[in-house]
């Protein structure tokens, strides 16, 4: 039987994190001769007006596109990345096709997709008061503000009934499924990220000024004050610390947006890349592509971090938001580049060995031929 996919999500429009992830699996499913369809749409004002006043969480006019779509091209199956609303998986739903949705983000279960509250932490889960008040304090203007909250709790509550109902859920780290058993009943399948290691090559190498690299978005649940302060107590000769960020400070130097070649260049020019999340990240993908790079990784033990990074052999692994230890990692680091080499060289062979582009595809179509049967 000839495989026909479609794949949608308004995340594939991205330049970072989980877009890169499905235009990894889009090409290999081209690749192995499966038919492959993209969805990803852009929202205008009148689409947005309409997720904003619809009282479920499904938008009217993308739903009937949606199906229109499905009903003309009869796809064997359906992946579902993050789009807003379940517009799409509603339409999927309703013509029988098999539907998996993958879950790199939190938005099953949370309006911001990050289960993370400002200057708080981690977030442990949707409830009523929890997120309109949360939703509130965010909202400009706050007399439209609770009664958008109150609708936007309503749509995750319908959000986690429907993915109740989809054939399976795929999540890149046992963190986020052990999250999402905690509302979904379904069957959740890890499937980790991958990197393609062709296009990142390690160097080993030290350059004239130690570079210490924070790619991640620039952000508090990113940890970006605190890699800031690191900078600023960490402030040695012929070293710098630079991020992906228009930010100018005394201590760290902002380089800017980056495209995709000049953000590979960045992780090949670092000495070591510091990923101080305070949130739980479902993944990492700056890990697995520092660690192709050839470079160490320092990193809180957050999420997904701690299932990639190997503590005291790849990098090292601090405790979230333990700023001092940070401070002692990464100088340790600094100041032995032996162990920097040697960490390099371990992560580069951890990323061959488990995290591969080519790996994540094949396992990606071994589950997906399993759903269709």
């Amino acid at each position: 039987m000839k495989l026909k996919v479609v794949v949608n999500g308004f995340v594939l429009q991205m330049h970072y994190g989980e877009s890169i992830i499905g235009r990894y699996l889009i090409d290999g499913l081209k690749k192995h001769e499966i038919t492959t369809k993209t969805l990803s749409l852009n929202r205008n004002l009148r689409l947005k007006l309409i997720d904003i006043i619809s009282p479920i969480d499904k938008n009217f006019i993308l739903y009937k596109f949606y199906k229109r779509f499905l009903e003309k091209e009869k796809p064997n199956i359906s992946l579902c990345f993050y789009d807003f609303d379940t517009s799409f998986i509603r339409a999927s739903l309703e013509l029988d096709i098999p539907t998996i949705c993958i879950v790199h983000e939190y938005w099953p279960v949370c309006p911001l997709v990050s289960l993370y509250i400002e200057r708080r932490g981690i977030c442990k889960g949707p409830s009523i008061m929890k997120c309109s008040l949360h939703m509130l304090l965010m909202q400009r203007y706050k007399y439209i503000g609770m009664m958008e909250s109150l609708l936007i709790y309503r749509k995750i509550v319908e959000r986690i009934k429907l993915l109740n109902k989809v054939n399976s859920i795929i999540v890149p780290s046992n963190y986020v499924k052990e999250i999402l058993m905690n509302f979904i009943n379904n069957e959740i399948v890890v499937i980790k990220n991958g990197v393609d290691c062709k296009e990142i090559r390690p160097i080993y190498k030290v350059l004239d000024t130690k570079i210490v690299s924070y790619l991640s978005r620039w952000e508090e649940m990113k940890g970006n004050l605190h890699f800031v302060k690191l900078a600023k107590t960490l402030n040695f000769p012929n070293t710098k610390f630079i991020c992906t960020t228009p930010i100018e400070t005394k201590f760290v130097e902002g380089v800017g947006f980056l495209s995709r070649k000049k953000l590979i260049k960045t992780y090949q020019k670092s000495y070591v890349i510091v990923i101080p999340s305070l949130w739980g990240e479902p993944f990492g993908i700056v890990a697995i592509e520092a660690m192709a790079a050839g470079k160490p990784v320092i990193a809180y033990s957050s999420g997904g971090l701690k299932e990639i990074i190997k503590d005291n052999s790849t990098g090292f692994l601090v405790p979230p938001g333990n700023l001092q230890e940070l401070v002692n990692k990464t100088k340790q680091i600094l100041l032995n580049e032996d162990l920097a080499f040697t960490f390099g060289k371990n992560g580069r062979k951890l990323v061959e060995k488990c995290y591969t582009k080519d790996k994540m595809i094949l396992n990606y179509i071994k589950y997906i031929k399993s759903v269709v049967g």
